[in-house]
């Protein structure tokens, strides 16, 4: 995305589908676009098929599923499983969303430097850079951003400065692959997947500010990555447009050269009743003075007959 376009997207303001107050648009959580407060009132869940994070609005009872995963279902039926993050996300050509978009904009994956899983995609220095400097794929990335985000507030909750906890992100990394491995192998196995449930994350309105940072970012980096992606479909449709107006202007030329030729017979076809009626008139006239001629001849024989008899 351009510098401009972020900035005009801090500076503008959105609605909350729940209250309809106005705010930043990192403000709002990525998905349902709620505000802080209206978060509170719903649960985080993860999604049953794509795993990404929302405040699922429905009954607690049911399996939470986001709506773009609930669109796809129902235009493309149930999903397999990802070739690359075997997710069973795939609704259509065998990869999930994520990974068809990560794909086209970063090439080929590679292998995830936690989970040994070849679905991580090797994005910029500053991405990296919030993840310790790894390439990691969707599910490490969100849970490395939420051991780091517990540890620093545990450290800022007991007192201790952020350099004490840096001991302790030296073993994030491995207790992560153990806990990613083990669930990708329960993933492969189980047909119908239901997603565990993660725990639910404070109110940012109750955290200092910069304990606020990593929480900013990881919704910041969904929105930029559904802004993306709705750009993606916002160009697929006009030039789904342009090739439909191109079809629309050579109907519009067939049905004007139709209606021309159709003019071009019209014209003959009444030039040549013309002709038609004007012949047949002429005739008629021509018929008509002979049988004025064979009436006189027919008289004058019959009066030449008469005055013979007698």
């Amino acid at each position: 995305m351009s510098k401009d376009g972020g900035e005009i997207i801090h500076q503008t303001l959105f609605a909350c589908t729940e209250c309809g107050a106005r705010h930043k648009f990192v403000d709002l959580s990525p998905e349902e676009q709620l505000c802080r407060e209206c978060r509170r009132k719903y649960p985080l869940r993860n999604c049953a098929y794509c795993q990404m994070e929302f405040y699922w609005m429905g009954s607690l009872e049911s399996s939470p599923v986001c709506k773009r995963c609930k669109r796809d279902h129902h235009v493309h039926g149930k999903p397999t499983y990802c070739c690359f993050c075997k997710l069973k996300a795939a609704f259509s050509g065998g990869k999930c969303f994520r990974c068809q978009y990560f794909e086209a904009k970063y090439d080929h994956p590679v292998e995830c430097n936690m989970c040994k899983t070849k679905c991580a995609f090797i994005k910029s220095e500053e991405s990296r850079r919030k993840v310790q400097g790894k390439t990691l794929c969707y599910l490490c990335t969100l849970k490395l951003k939420k051991t780091l985000y517990r540890d620093k507030k545990r450290a800022s909750e007991n007192g201790g400065s952020p350099e004490d906890s840096k001991d302790k992100k030296i073993k994030v990394s491995d207790s992560l692959s153990s806990d990613i491995f083990q669930e990708l192998d329960s993933k492969a196995e189980v047909k119908e997947t239901t997603p565990p449930e993660v725990d639910q994350l404070p109110g940012l309105g109750d955290l200092p500010s910069r304990d606020q940072q990593l929480v900013i970012e990881t919704l910041q980096s969904e929105n930029m990555f559904r802004i993306e992606e709705l750009k993606d479909e916002i160009a697929s449709l006009k030039r789904q447009i342009h090739v439909k107006d191109q079809a629309l202007h050579e109907k519009e030329k067939d049905i004007h050269n139709l209606k021309a030729e159709i003019w071009e017979q019209e014209k003959d076809f009444k030039l040549k009743l013309s002709h038609s009626q004007i012949t047949s008139d002429e005739k008629i006239l021509e018929f008509q003075e002979t049988i004025a001629d064979l009436k006189k001849q027919l008289a004058k024989a019959s009066k030449s007959n008469f005055s013979t008899n007698k």
